[in-house]
């Protein structure tokens, strides 16, 4: 939709509306892929977090049926969380800087 519009301002010489355009549809893909790898980077420290949390509580003074179930929790939260788009992309803020980096660097 995008560059049949682009196509017919540029027909009808209009190069303003064009730019104007085209950078609003730059800055809406770049608001929604922010918001995803700020997601992403929330959850990935939360994890962290709750690792940490729950490895700092008194679970040695807990019954032994609470410390084999707070044990898998510890080992579930401890291993490394990604939110992945299409399982190749990982969706966090440092990516997003490259993709930033990089799309400033063709201009």
């Amino acid at each position: 939709v995008t560059v049949i519009m682009i196509f017919i301002a540029l027909k009808n010489h209009d190069i303003s509306s064009v730019i104007r355009d085209a950078a609003g549809t730059i800055l809406y893909f770049f608001s929604q892929i922010f918001i995803y790898c700020y997601a992403g980077e929330k959850l990935k420290s939360a994890m962290q977090e709750s690792c940490f949390s729950v490895y700092s509580c008194c679970w040695y003074n807990f019954p032994m049926k609470h410390c084999k179930d707070i044990k898998y929790i510890m080992l579930r939260t401890s291993q490394e969380f990604h939110l992945t788009a299409g399982k190749f992309y990982r969706m966090n803020l440092e990516n997003f800087t490259s993709v930033v980096k990089t799309l400033i660097s063709f201009f």
